[in-house]
């Protein structure tokens, strides 16, 4: 489990998950990006997807570029789940959660658009 405090990761558990106790805990999915590798997490996270069926719920972030998830401009609509490489304006507007840009990840694991349309 991912403990950074400034994980998306630890935002849902703090000031979702934790709030809503009734949430079934084996029901709740959300890719490791602490993975000592990132492409093997990508796919699991995708095989996961794919076993467990559609998708009831998805929470997702729109950045200020437009990204979805972590879909960056450009990212291929049929996208499975993916490693990103960050933009910098992307990597800029999460810097006000650190105390300095150089720790703000610089990749991320997303959910592609083939599995955001899921349904």
């Amino acid at each position: 489990m991912l403990k950074h405090k400034e994980s998306y990761h630890t935002y849902m558990r703090d000031q979702l998950f934790s709030r809503y106790p009734h949430f079934d805990a084996s029901l709740i999915h959300i890719p490791q990006g602490d993975a000592s590798d990132l492409t093997i997490e990508a796919t699991r996270y995708e095989n996961l997807i794919n076993q467990q069926g559609p998708i009831d719920i998805q929470i997702l972030g729109i950045g200020e570029n437009g990204h979805i998830g972590f879909n960056e401009p450009g990212t291929d609509i049929n996208s499975p789940t993916h490693i990103v490489n960050l933009t910098e304006s992307t990597i800029q507007a999460n810097s006000r959660y650190f105390a300095d840009e150089n720790e703000v990840p610089k990749q991320a694991i997303s959910m592609g658009f083939s599995n955001d349309s899921q349904g």
